[in-house]
């Protein structure tokens, strides 16, 4: 399928129209991106501040749309569903992590910028298991952010055991945990 989209071609170049081709598979979900945002990170690519970056770069790891195809292995995610997706693409499902439910620790996932092009396109194809449903409180808008920050950012600070509730908390700069959606046995919030 051809996905349409903008790329940065070198790095600190800007945004060109960019088409690339990208294989549906029976995992997947085809995503009509209606809400993305940028972050820190995403510079850091367009800069190639970390040396890893692969261009032509589609950039943007925080991403809302609307699933518009599901494959046939998928059986959570259906057409209409409105989703979030992060930087991380894939991942082996093998190792210790991804046994355990940690695959964003897996040594050989798949990301935005480095391996996979992201969200400044029409659409995305993404293994489903990296597309999440958002409840209906969530504001597409405003939660990109989280697509970014949410479990990955707690799980730095606390390590691959912390309980999954997490999966849209946040550490906030002033050291306190922010819950935008869920809850914390924890600490008795929610």
């Amino acid at each position: 399928m051809q996905i349409r989209a903008y790329a940065i071609r070198e790095r600190g170049g800007t945004a060109e129209p960019f088409l690339y081709e990208k294989t549906f598979g029976g995992r997947d979900v085809l995503v009509r991106i209606t809400h993305r945002s940028f972050a820190r990170g995403d510079i850091q690519f367009i800069d190639s501040d970390w040396g890893d970056a692969q261009y032509s770069l589609v950039p943007g790891h925080e991403i809302v749309g609307i699933v518009e195809e599901a494959g046939s292995k998928v059986a959570d995610l259906h057409t209409g569903d409105r989703v979030g997706i992060g930087y991380q693409q894939e991942a082996c499902f093998n190792c210790s992590f991804c046994k355990r439910g940690t695959e964003q620790l897996c040594a050989s996932q798949k990301v935005i910028a480095v391996d996979r092009y992201g969200g400044l396109a029409e659409h995305i194809i993404v293994d489903a298991r990296f597309a999440f449903r958002l409840p209906p409180q969530l504001d597409s808008a405003t939660s990109t952010p989280l697509l970014s920050s949410g479990r990955r950012c707690t799980q730095a600070f606390f390590g691959p055991d912390w309980p999954t509730v997490l999966e849209w908390g946040c550490w906030a700069p002033e050291g306190s945990v922010i819950w935008p959606y869920g809850s914390s046995t924890r600490w008795g919030t929610s």
